[in-house]
This record gives structure tokens, C-alpha cells and sequence, in this order.
């Protein structure tokens, strides 16, 4: 059997954490593990500064149940030993700089582990800044010191450059990086490598990612060298990859399914007109075409996500009803989401009073498919100036009735055309 119990305390002086916890299994002793962290953001004029102390002991006898890919086949840890950690770190930032030091000690497995270090940046220009970090490392085997310095330049937006050196392994390493939003026609790319001082050996390396509408196309190609030029190994990779995905009775080709997708299919009256996802500046997320709907996989379980949907050159007057969706999928699932429906009829009209001519203003109707019984009335209400709209209709008779003391009612036909827009002209109204 396994308990534990956690507390989190704040206070004016920080926030405390408190955790503990207990095990007593058939063949095992009795086992308890116990934690606390302490953490602590303070302003201090224009600067931040914060701190962190956390501390933690298992005891030998202590057994966690874990998932069984990491664990014995009756689901408990392996290791049974005692351990014991403590670590410390702190932070102080102003405008342009910021100064961070570390420290941590382990006991576990009769080894002692020290590593300690400092280190701090700066920023020469709003895209330019300057990193340096030295780090002691200690145990019952070894000691190392080692120094890190870096230099990172911002070229422009969703670009980066980075050159670093790091003293432990007598290496230096440059990288540059151009990451777009994922959206079809989006390019990323990048380039770097790295040298050793010992070996005199070199990689070097440059790579590229296209997104399609309906693929991935990533190509790669890296170069060793040594003792200067003298190439030692080349290697090229060209990858497309591509998926077919199928949900509630309709297949579509899309890039790579992660572990959700959503197929956005059109309605039959709207089927030759193109559907993007999420329209914005940098382009579309993706688009129904020739190769059938549209496909949106980057989609994470469980999470709560709105889409947004556009529809090239529809019909005047076409309601299709909300332009976006929410999904919150389960793990490895896939959907179909349908843009359009038959109620997607829209109608305009002149009303008026039959006495005098005079136009109705704010005077609420309802309109009652009377082909379609069962379907929900649809609200409709005239402006100032006697116009009255509604939208969401399906083709079709109705009755149009005006919220009046006689309670007018009149018979009108909404044809099952390629015209979504109907015009009623005048509507002469009795009021009494």
C-alpha cells in the first residue's frame, strides 16, 4: 500500500511546499520518502530577484508504484536505495542584465555529488546579448570545472543566431535558425555545427522543413570534417510524409497525424467552394482543394482549442452558421466537423402597415417550416425602418406570422436553388 500527504503554505515571506509519503508492501519493510521546497519573488526597485531552496530523503525500504514500462512486472521501482538532495538557486535581473548561482548536493548509491555554479548575461543591444556560466562539478570519482560563453543575436523575426563555447569539452558550436508558424507554405530552416579543439574534427550541418497542405517535406545534410577540410563522412536525408485519415464516412489525405485530427468537410450545397482553417497574415492552417476537405492535425489531447473557419466566395445571403469550432479530444481520436447545412437560406423584406403605409418598425415574427414540422422556428425581428431579415431557413413552404394584436400570418416559398438570398419585397401587414 502506498499514502502521502501535501501541503502548500503561503505566506508574506514565500511560498513553503511540503510533501510526504509512505510504503508497506508483503515482503518489504516499511518505507517513507519526504520533501520540502521553499521559493521566494521580491521586487527590489527595478530589479527581481528570487530564490529557491528544496530538500528531499527515501528512505532504502521506500516503493513507489510506477507505470510498468519503467518498473518490475508487478509495477515497483527496481531501485532500492537511499538517497537524499539538497539544492539551492537564486536569480537577480534588472532591465539589461541578470546574475544566477546554483547549488546542489546528492547522496545516493554511497556516492556524494557536488555541483556548484554561477554565471550571468547581458544584453549588448535590444538583439544582441552575452551569456557566460562556470560550473564545479565533484563526486567520489572525479572533479571538473567547466566554463560556458554564448553569444545570441536575434537577426529579425523568428530568426536566430547563437555561437557557444564550452570550456569542458574544449568545443565551440554555432547555430542559425529561421522558425515560422506552422501554416501551408510555411519554410523553416536552419544551419550549424560544431568543432573540436582536441580531435580537430568538425560536423556541420543544414536542414529544412516545408509544410504543405497536405504533407511535410523535411530535407537534411550534414558533413564531417577533420584535420581542417578532409571530409570524413557526408550524409543526406529527403523526407515527405503524408497521412489518410478517415472519420464518420469521410477519408481525407493530410500532413502527419500526431495523435488527434479533425476532418472540415463542406456541406453539399456549398461543396465547391474552398474552406481555409484559421485565416490569418502569415496564411491558413489548412484548406480543403481537389484532394478533398480540409484537415487540421496539430491538435493536442485534451486541450481546449477554437478554430476558426473561412469560406471563399459564398453564395449572397448563405448562413452557415458559427465560423469556428471548439475541440477537446481524447487521446488518438479523430472527428469530422460539417461547415454549411439545409438551413442556410436567407430572406429580406419591406414590412408595412396595410392601413397606412406607414413602415413597422421593431415588430417580431417567427417563421414555421411547414415541410419540416419538427424543425425549431426561426426568430426574426424588423429594424427602424421596417426591414425585416432572418437567416437559418430551410428550402421549402413556411409560415411567416408577425407578433400583432391580429396575429398576421401569411404562406411564403423558399426555393431549393443556388440562390440563397430571398427577397419577400413588401409585406403589407394587418395590425387590428
Amino acid at each position: 500500500a502506498n499514502g502521502g500527504a501535501t501541503g502548500l503554505f503561503a505566506t508574506p515571506l514565500g511560498s513553503f511546499f511540503l510533501e510526504g509519503a509512505i510504503s508497506q508492501f508483503k515482503s518489504r519493510d516499511f518505507g517513507y520518502a519526504l520533501g520540502g521546497s521553499y521559493r521566494l519573488n521580491k521586487s527590489l526597485g527595478h530589479k527581481n530577484w528570487a530564490l529557491n531552496l528544496s530538500s528531499r530523503y527515501k528512505s532504502a525500504a521506500f516503493t513507489p508504484v510506477s507505470p510498468v514500462s519503467n518498473a518490475s512486472p508487478l509495477g515497483f521501482t527496481q531501485a532500492q536505495y537511499e538517497s537524499f538532495e539538497l539544492s539551492a538557486d537564486s536569480r537577480l535581473s534588472g532591465k539589461l542584465w541578470s546574475a544566477s548561482a546554483f547549488a546542489s548536493f546528492q547522496d545516493a548509491r554511497q556516492n556524494q555529488r557536488l555541483t556548484a555554479g554561477l554565471g550571468g548575461s547581458y544584453r549588448i543591444r535590444p538583439d544582441i546579448s552575452l551569456t557566460l556560466f562556470a560550473q564545479h562539478t565533484e563526486d567520489d570519482r572525479r572533479k571538473e570545472q567547466r566554463v560556458t560563453a554564448q553569444v545570441s543575436w536575434r537577426i529579425g523575426p523568428q530568426m536566430n543566431a547563437r555561437a557557444q563555447y564550452d570550456s569542458g569539452q574544449n568545443r565551440a558550436q554555432y547555430s542559425i535558425n529561421k522558425a515560422t508558424a506552422q501554416h501551408v507554405g510555411s519554410l523553416s530552416y536552419g544551419l550549424g555545427g560544431a568543432y573540436s579543439f582536441d580531435t580537430k574534427q568538425s560536423n556541420h550541418f543544414a536542414n529544412a522543413i516545408y509544410t504543405g497542405n497536405r504533407f511535410v517535406a523535411t530535407a537534411r545534410h550534414a558533413t564531417g570534417l577533420e584535420q581542417g577540410f578532409d571530409v570524413m563522412d557526408n550524409t543526406s536525408q529527403l523526407n515527405l510524409s503524408s497521412s489518410l485519415v478517415f472519420a464518420d464516412g469521410s477519408f481525407s489525405i493530410a500532413r502527419p497525424v500526431r495523435e488527434n485530427f479533425v476532418i472540415v468537410k463542406p456541406h453539399r450545397s456549398i461543396s465547391d467552394n474552398q474552406i481555409s482553417l484559421n485565416p490569418s497574415v502569415d496564411g491558413v492552417t489548412a484548406t480543403s482543394d481537389f484532394l478533398g476537405p480540409a484537415v487540421m492535425t496539430e491538435i493536442s489531447p485534451f486541450d481546449s482549442r477554437l478554430t476558426y473557419i473561412d469560406v471563399d466566395d459564398l453564395p449572397v445571403g448563405y448562413d452557415i452558421g458559427s465560423n469556428g469550432f471548439t475541440t477537446k479530444p481524447y487521446l488518438h481520436s479523430g472527428y469530422k466537423f460539417l461547415v454549411g447545412t439545409d438551413a442556410s437560406y436567407s430572406v429580406i423584406g419591406n414590412v408595412i402597415d396595410v392601413s397606412t403605409g406607414a413602415a413597422l418598425r421593431y415588430l417580431g415574427a417567427r417563421f414555421e417550416s411547414l415541410d419540416h414540422p419538427d424543425a425549431e422556428p426561426v426568430p426574426a425581428f424588423t429594424n427602424r425602418n421596417g426591414r425585416l431579415a432572418a437567416t437559418g431557413l430551410l428550402p421549402g413552404r413556411h409560415r411567416l406570422t408577425f407578433i400583432t394584436k391580429s396575429k398576421f400570418s401569411m404562406e411564403i416559398v423558399i426555393p431549393d436553388s443556388d440562390e440563397a438570398l430571398v427577397k419577400l419585397g413588401k409585406i403589407e401587414v394587418a395590425t387590428r
